[in-house]
């Protein structure tokens, strides 16, 4: 993989993609190596079967950022309600040299990792 690299995919093998729309994503990140980590990425959801996407722009558009630890996610267009679900269950980060303890949301709230 490439360094500087969030790549969100869902883990669980299935037969078409539309039967994958309701598992959880797993993000793969491989951050730049040196003094300052970090690591960008993007994904892009909508229902995948209408021209929703571009007729009444239902879509969303999620940018993952990775700075020296810290784990950011933004979705600058969020227009796409029904359908898929958005669960991230799994983290991989390579090239770390400290395990993570911890994960805190922008709302403060912190969980336990294990």
């Amino acid at each position: 993989m490439r360094a500087n690299s969030i790549i969100p995919k869902k883990y669980v093998r299935r037969l078409s993609a539309l039967s994958a729309l309701d598992d959880n994503y797993q993000l793969d990140i491989y951050p730049t190596i040196g003094v300052k980590q970090e690591a960008h990425g993007i994904l892009y959801l909508d229902d995948g079967e209408t021209t929703n996407h571009l007729t009444l722009k239902e879509y969303n558009l999620i940018e993952f950022t990775y700075e020296d630890g810290n784990l950011f996610i933004k979705t600058p267009h969020a227009n796409y309600r029904a359908g898929q679900s958005f669960i991230i269950d799994r983290i991989n980060v390579y090239g770390i040299t400290k395990t993570p303890t911890s994960v805190m949301a922008a709302s403060g709230e912190k969980a336990s990792l294990r």
